[in-house]
């Protein structure tokens, strides 16, 4: 990387730590966001909208939100339409609908206008493979309530849809949600507070979410962050623990029991941070709460490469959280893809949690809730690992049992997102979205097996998909992805095969084809493939001839237990 680069990187994060006071401030000033030019690149995508009412007042203002987390929108506006014609001309990369429901109250019931709408809803599904995002009503009354307790309903019945809540911008604003009097010249009812808003959560919270996967962890720096005050020169009890630090801890918490991991990265001696922990209980995030912690005076950069690694995640998936702009230049540059949040003052840091991109927006699904105890068992596997004869004696210690699911609905949400991951075990990345796992669900000739692990020390979940098809006499294996957590415990043969074999029952085939594309982190998949075909894969993947006791030679030798269930 050029000097020029490196320099480059380091100003971009320190003009984005600027944008912060603006970006996340308790009132939005629409002047001081039309102030905000990037001065870095913004990955483009296309945002089609459909709509009754003018979307205009709050895509003035989308473009510093998108920009803050690298991305640029390119609107496609329909006409205004009450019928919701939906008309898809052209690419989009995600759906809105935008709608003013006042327009439908003189006509319809709310139960009534949820059963139209999720018609409308499917129809667009059918011609659109795009994440949907619907807003919901930002009214409070009882038939609102109503209302969107039905479209929170239909997210559950259409794959690939999520609700924008306006609602809760409704209920923060009170009185000044709507502007009815310059409806006329807007073409809307919102207000321009309430417009102001909804571009902060739909630039932050929900496109991004509909774009990437979650952010999967946070670093976080302790002196002048977690507290006021330098640990080292006032000792603990000199330490401030404010109202919004204490917010601030318990907001980290709340992203904990979603499955977000905590780590610390701070340039202080142990004995002290024990001392801090030790003599302040006042403190809510306590030892435990951290998967993995770098404390020592070094480079912070040194120790956020070693926290990704431990977490068995990429640098790209981890949130630094620093007080220091000088620090955060440094990491900018030594490790790129970071992303980083200036933590200046407690309150900014803690609304900054609500929105920053990758962190909200996602559902909450079983596996996220599992991530976190599954990692803190890992240092038992290893030390395991490290004690067994063999790799057959470390399976039968672990007591590993794999269960295998074909075709199961219930599953499609944690399929999308394993086929999203930049994960060191995928060997397509086909970045299939929830409508397009759901239609692999519903074809015949299709076989779509998810995998749950789990051993004497934790439940993993879902760790494995594999995106199964039949062509003519051949089974091809669009996309296998293997979570980083099951790497390590020598299971993937087993997955694999038991997988195919399963699949073949119902799907004849004489040969199996791997297809493969190159990834920057994927290296452990293609030599997996190169492993199990006996060559490496080539442009267009590998193919072996199935061998019908495979499955059983290597489960004759691999302590593992095999459960399957029914799809559902």
């Amino acid at each position: 990387m050029s000097q020029e680069a490196v320099l480059d990187l380091a100003a971009i994060w320190l003009r984005r730590a600027e944008w912060q006071p603006t970006l996340f401030a308790n009132e939005l000033r629409r002047l001081d966001l039309l102030k905000l030019e990037p001065g870095w690149p913004c990955e483009p995508f296309h945002l089609r909208i459909h709509r009754n009412q003018a979307f205009e007042f709050v895509a003035s203002v989308l473009g510093p939100f998108l920009a803050f987390g690298g991305r640029r929108a390119e609107i496609a506006y329909s006409d205004y339409d009450d019928s919701l014609a939906l008309h898809v001309e052209g690419r989009a990369d995600v759906d809105l609908l935008w709608l003013d429901f006042e327009r439908y109250r003189d006509r319809l019931a709310p139960r009534e206008l949820v059963a139209w709408l999720l018609e409308r809803v499917q129809s667009l599904r059918a011609r659109s493979e795009a994440p949907i995002l619907v807003a919901d009503c930002a009214a409070t009354d009882a038939a609102a309530q109503e209302l969107n307790d039905g479209l929170r309903n239909l997210a559950q019945v259409v794959p690939g849809v999520r609700i924008v809540p306006l609602s809760q911008i409704g209920a923060e604003l009170g009185a000044r949600t709507f502007d009815r009097r310059a409806a006329r010249v807007t073409g809307m009812t919102l207000s321009d507070a309430a417009c102001l808003r909804a571009a902060r959560a739909l630039g932050l919270v929900w496109l991004p979410a509909a774009l990437a996967p979650r952010l999967k962890a946070i670093a976080l720096d302790l002196d002048n962050t977690l507290y006021s005050g330098v640990l080292g020169e006032d000792g603990p009890a000199g330490l401030q623990l404010t109202a919004m630090h204490l917010e601030l801890q318990r907001k980290l918490l709340r992203l904990r029991e979603q499955g977000v991991f905590l780590a610390l990265a701070s340039r202080n001696e142990k004995v002290d941070v024990d001392r801090l922990f030790a003599e302040r209980p006042d403190m809510p995030l306590r030892p435990e709460h951290f998967s993995a912690t770098s404390i020592a005076f070094r480079a912070k950069a040194s120790g956020l490469r070693e926290i990704a690694a431990e977490l068995r995640i990429g640098v790209d998936a981890l949130l630094f959280v620093e007080d220091n702009p000088g620090e955060m230049a440094v990491v900018a540059t030594e490790v790129p893809g970071v992303k980083m949040l200036h933590a200046a003052d407690p309150a900014l840091t803690a609304r900054a949690l609500d929105f920053y991109p990758g962190l909200q927006g996602y559902p909450p699904g079983r596996d996220d809730l599992r991530r976190v105890a599954d990692v803190a068992a890992s240092a038992q596997r290893e030390q395991a690992a490290r004690s067994a004869q063999s790799p057959e004696a470390y399976l039968r210690s672990l007591e590993v049992v794999l269960t295998f699911a074909t075709n199961r609905r219930a599953d499609l949400e944690r399929l999308a997102e394993l086929s999203n991951k930049t994960n060191q075990f995928n060997t397509a990345f086909l970045r299939l979205s929830e409508a397009q796992v759901a239609k692999r669900l519903a074809d015949p000739l299709c076989r779509t097996i998810s995998v749950s692990l789990r051993d004497r020390l934790s439940d993993s979940g879902i760790v494995g998909a594999l995106f199964l098809r039949q062509a003519s006499s051949t089974l091809v294996a669009d996309e296998i992805v293997i979570s980083c957590r099951a790497l390590g415990r020598n299971v993937e043969h087993a997955i694999v095969t038991e997988a195919l074999r399963r699949a073949l029952e119902e799907l004849p085939a004489s040969e199996v084809r791997f297809a493969f594309r190159e990834g920057p982190r994927n290296g452990p998949a293609r030599a997996f493939l190169a492993e199990y075909a006996g060559r490496a894969p080539g442009a267009d993947g590998v193919s072996v001839s199935w061998d019908p006791g495979r499955a059983a030679r290597l489960f004759e030798r691999l302590p593992v237990t095999v459960v399957h269930e029914e799809g559902s």
